[in-house]
């Protein structure tokens, strides 16, 4: 899997010539809906790809068929999320338990899916044990607005283990149980 902060700022590349077209400037998700990146490509233009219509490489490369682009003004972007930019999306279970804030989505490059995501508890939590992951089931429910989880979801979300409890050597690889 790849997060997909780690896939902007990289250089998208012609299928069929090689030519650089230009740089993955962001990606728009939400989680019931097909995930776009975002192109900003060499003449100034911001145009838009579906993540199932290109290719990641091991070394984050990106070969985009240019035929499949489209520009951004084509999208309907009501429902759409933009990382870098836009406030991170709360998640909530359906009982209104503030779960955090989706930092980031995590890529199945293979299976050209998202497979989690990276849910920010607050700022403490995130330097001490590091962002949370949730293994996205199909229960989950998005508006674009926010993401509601079911609560038994809740209890399977993981430590993201990057915090200064790794570095200190207190880490586990336990599931939170938030009770």
């Amino acid at each position: 899997m790849k997060k997909s902060k780690d896939i902007i700022g990289t250089q998208a590349y012609d299928a069929h010539d090689g030519g650089v077209i230009g740089i993955i400037s962001a990606v728009l998700y939400n989680i019931n809906e097909p995930v776009w990146f975002i192109i900003e490509v060499t003449d100034g233009r911001e145009m838009a790809v579906f993540f199932e219509d290109l290719e990641i490489g091991a070394d984050n490369s990106i070969v985009v068929d240019i035929s499949k682009m489209r520009s951004v003004k084509d999208i309907d972007m009501t429902s759409l999320h933009r990382i870098p930019d836009d406030e991170p999306l709360p998640v909530t279970t359906g009982e209104g338990r503030y779960v955090g804030r989706i930092s980031d989505i995590l890529l199945n490059i293979n299976e050209k899916r998202v497979d989690a995501v990276e849910i920010s508890a607050s700022l403490v939590d995130d330097i001490i044990k590091g962002r949370n992951i949730l293994v996205l089931t199909g229960n989950e429910i998005s508006d674009g607005k926010g993401m509601k989880i079911p609560e038994w979801e809740y209890n399977n979300i993981y430590e993201g283990g990057k915090g200064l409890k790794k570095l200190l050597g207190f880490q586990n690889n336990e599931k939170i149980r938030k009770e």
